[in-house]
């Protein structure tokens, strides 16, 4: 996972107009400090299969946020600075948070290599996804 969140999210909420642009900054705090409480609870095999699906829809609503905020254009840079002031240490938090995090299920959780790769895996477009090697076939879910 990516470690310059911090900078692309409050990038990207530099896009919005103030009444949504405090929205939008206010729902991507909170969806980071989410996403640090799910990688918190992962601690073995049982506990990642409960985690994939909340996780993976704590990053496709992250990308629906930012998404957004790049629609709606950039503020004032008063409205800037008081979203960086209001929300800016919390969000780091959140993001260090959930790198620490990752990081730990990578090094100590059995299988946390092989599960940080199906949760980036799972949002890359298919054209960004690997393929089967040539020469063979695809498997066919049942």
């Amino acid at each position: 996972m990516r470690r310059n969140w911090p900078v692309l999210v409050l990038l990207a909420l530099a896009g919005c107009g103030p009444g949504r642009h405090e929205e939008l900054a206010r729902e991507q705090t909170e969806l980071n400090e989410g996403l640090a409480a799910e990688w918190a609870a992962v601690t073995d095999a049982a506990s990642m299969q409960a985690a994939e699906p909340k996780l993976i829809d704590h990053y496709r609503r992250q990308v629906r946020l930012s998404r957004e905020a790049k629609r709606l254009g950039k503020p004032a840079d008063a409205v800037n600075e008081a979203m960086s002031t209001k929300y800016g240490r919390r969000l780091q938090a959140a993001v260090n948070k959930i790198l620490q995090e990752q990081q730990r299920v990578h090094d100590q959780v059995p299988g946390g290599v092989e599960f940080l790769q199906r949760i980036e895996d799972s949002f890359k477009k298919p054209r960004d996804r690997p393929t089967a090697p040539a020469g063979t076939a695809p498997r066919s879910r049942p």
